[in-house]
């Protein structure tokens, strides 16, 4: 069934607004009474003939009991548009967040709420909101912290290698400006660019004997049957 939402543009007549004034009046009694069906239809009733911020905000409170919290998101939506400082529409609108587990909403409608009339009824509530949207809040930044994409590398070079300046345990490599067997230095930084060969030269035995080749040249020869090298 839809929702009644009234024409903000209607111009009700003395004797409309004699029954919308009948009509929440019933609302409140069939709310006391526990008949909360009727309280709704009684709120249809005063939107249909003059739709107000309160009515709405009423209505939504009632559609929470039945628990329709979307029906109540909706009725808070159009008192919030008639009456941008409604409390009780914010607080209502929280409420039904809340019911919906959508914590971070939840807590910003009810934190303008209570900003705007505080109800010390609501504090508590307000608080486990709060507390929820905070933890959401904190994993999604721990999960967005985590980092570089599978696959690519980092665009910073490690701490210990400034520019490939001076990689550990291999006395420096001078910018690549003294690199051994004559290699070119333009060729070795390109070579430096790739993944998979930074990966290799993190290695600790290439590492060494990159550093003993450095030292003797003629070292390289034992090396060269040595998949890894």
């Amino acid at each position: 069934e839809a929702q009644e939402m009234g024409a903000p543009s209607h111009e009700p007549t003395d004797d409309e607004i004699e029954l919308v004034s009948q009509a929440k009046m019933a609302a409140s009694e069939a709310l006391g009474n526990g008949d909360v069906e009727a309280a709704v239809a009684h709120y249809s009733t005063a939107i249909k003939l003059m739709p107000s911020a309160l009515a709405f905000a009423n209505r939504a409170n009632a559609f929470l009991k039945l628990q329709r919290p979307n029906a109540a998101i909706k009725d808070c939506d159009a008192a919030i548009q008639l009456n941008p400082d409604s409390a009780k529409a914010y607080k209502m609108r929280g409420k039904a967040h809340r019911m919906l587990g959508q914590w971070e909403a939840a807590a910003k409608d009810l934190g303008v709420g209570q900003t705007i009339d505080f109800d010390e009824s609501l504090y508590e509530l307000q608080k486990v909101v709060e507390h929820k949207a905070k933890l959401i809040a904190e994993r999604r930044a721990k999960k967005g912290g985590k980092a570089t994409a599978p696959g690519k590398a980092s665009e910073t070079p490690p701490a210990d290698m400034p520019g490939m300046g001076g990689m550990p345990s291999m006395g420096g490599m001078g910018g690549m400006g003294g690199m051994p067997f004559g290699v070119d230095p333009s060729m070795m930084s390109k070579l430096m660019s790739n993944p998979k060969v930074m990966a290799a030269m993190m290695n600790p035995k290439v590492m060494a004997a990159m550093a003993e080749v450095q030292q003797n040249p003629a070292a390289a020869a034992k090396f060269q049957s040595d998949p890894e090298l």
